[in-house]
């Protein structure tokens, strides 16, 4: 049985914690955030033209669903001003 991740999302604005549900977990991160009130940038159609909808991971692991390639953070990145 699958189990829900929790995903920390930081903003210039702030911060906020989205539990994200199994059913959850194969979805487009750009859609997921979206739900949330937390748009990305994807003037382009998220096509990657624009590099409008660029993330930084600073912890943890992402897995790109269509390619299926996993890209880790094994230590957290200082991320303070």
């Amino acid at each position: 049985m699958e189990q829900n991740i929790q995903l920390d999302v930081q903003t210039p604005t702030g911060s906020c914690h989205i539990l994200v549900q199994p059913d959850q977990q194969g979805e487009n991160l750009a859609d997921l955030l979206r739900r949330h009130e937390l748009p990305l940038n994807t003037r382009c159609g998220e096509i990657g033209l624009c590099d409008g909808c660029t993330i930084r991971l600073l912890h943890g692991c992402l897995r790109n669903i269509t390619t299926n390639q996993t890209i880790s953070i094994e230590y957290p990145i200082d991320h303070s001003p």
